[in-house]
């Protein structure tokens, strides 16, 4: 993985804590990530945005909510995008350095 800025690696045993319980907390069976053994490793420095990586080799991007809860709406939110591997995730992450965003 290449990080660039805003992306940063979870590195902290308490930071990643953080951000795990928040993920496993939003997560109910409605939702794409649900017993998908999703597992944060990357962050976003200047949004709610981490990085998982799941059991079956995919990876995402996912937006945290930050309410403690599941979501209303748990086949939507926490917003989630997958991708088939660390390449095409990469690829995405690029593309949005590229573009500014």
């Amino acid at each position: 993985m290449s990080w660039q800025e805003p992306w940063i690696p979870v590195r902290n045993e308490s930071e990643w804590r953080l951000l795990q319980t928040e993920l496993d907390r939003e997560l109910s069976s409605g939702h794409p990530l649900w017993h998908t053994g999703a597992t944060i490793f990357g962050r976003h420095q200047g949004s709610d945005d981490v990085l998982v990586f799941l059991r079956d080799g995919r990876f995402g991007v996912v937006h945290l909510m930050w309410h403690g809860k599941v979501e209303q709406r748990p086949d939507q939110l926490p917003w989630t995008v997958l991708y088939d591997d660390i390449d095409t995730l990469q690829k995405g992450l690029n593309e949005e350095f590229e573009a500014g965003t």
